[in-house]
């Protein structure tokens, strides 16, 4: 690629990304953001107990599967 290639993608570039300027939030973000801070994070819900059940019964009834699982995770 010799001076004038670059010169002239150089140019191409420099039209095709021009800069954004300074662009400003519409609105006040830290309400929002305090309120997702302030939820809590963990809920447990009726599926989680269910799938954590199955999950026990399942370890008792077939003792080999403890060994499937620790090799899975």
């Amino acid at each position: 690629m010799n001076e004038a290639d670059r010169d002239a993608l150089g140019r191409l570039l420099k039209e095709a990304l021009r800069p954004a300027g300074h662009i400003a939030p519409g609105c006040d973000l830290w309400p929002e953001m305090r309120r997702r801070l302030e939820t809590p994070r963990l809920r447990v819900t009726g599926w989680d107990w269910i799938l954590t059940a199955l999950a026990a019964l399942w370890l008792v009834a077939v003792p080999p599967s403890l060994s499937v699982l620790l090799y899975l995770l």
